[in-house]
């Protein structure tokens, strides 16, 4: 998202360091002391708050899982899913008991791939297919992120698997290109 943001000349704005500021609280700390079902209506009541410009917005992968918070996302915004095989997020994704992501007791990374990929799906209003590649190859990459992205879309961000970005229709092509 960062790389992204700097590429178009944007701002930048992470959800996850978001709700942890606004509820002073590590993810972690509100799914492990509130439960899981909790979290998700923090993060709900948190993403609704944003509002924002010319901001690059990465998101936790969990926001797919309230309609509320991706209906206020999109709103004159585009997303975009950066389709990760489950293979690559496995060996990203090592460390689940302390890295906030919201998932229920027992549930494995391939459970989540399985019930949060039909969501990325269906709010998204692009699919890059990143293969084997990182997120931020896709999008960083002068080839295959600008040309893929940023010719198709005014503004985008990385986060796992979906990405925002909020415009005021004035970022063009080539002014990304700078």
């Amino acid at each position: 998202g960062v790389v992204t943001a700097k590429i178009l000349g944007m701002d930048f704005l992470d959800s996850d360091v978001f709700i942890q500021n606004n509820e002073n609280r590590k993810l972690q700390e509100i799914i492990n002391k509130d439960g899981t079902e909790s979290f998700l209506e923090t993060e709900c009541k948190n993403i609704l708050k944003i509002d924002v410009k010319n901001t690059v917005i990465a998101t936790g992968g969990s926001v797919v899982l309230k309609d509320e918070a991706m209906k206020h996302l999109k709103k004159g915004a585009i997303t975009v899913f950066l389709d990760v095989p489950l293979y690559d997020l496995k060996k990203r994704i090592y460390n689940t008991s302390d890295r906030g992501i919201a998932m229920k007791d027992g549930e494995t990374i391939d459970d989540i791939y399985r019930i949060r990929r039909p969501y990325y799906k269906k709010y998204a209003d692009i699919t890059v297919k990143t293969g084997h590649m990182s997120s931020r190859t896709a999008v960083g990459n002068q080839d295959y992120g600008r040309t893929a992205l940023c010719s198709v879309i005014k503004q985008v961000s990385v986060t796992y698997e979906v990405i925002f970005a909020y415009t005021n229709g004035q970022l063009k092509y080539n002014e990304a290109k700078k």
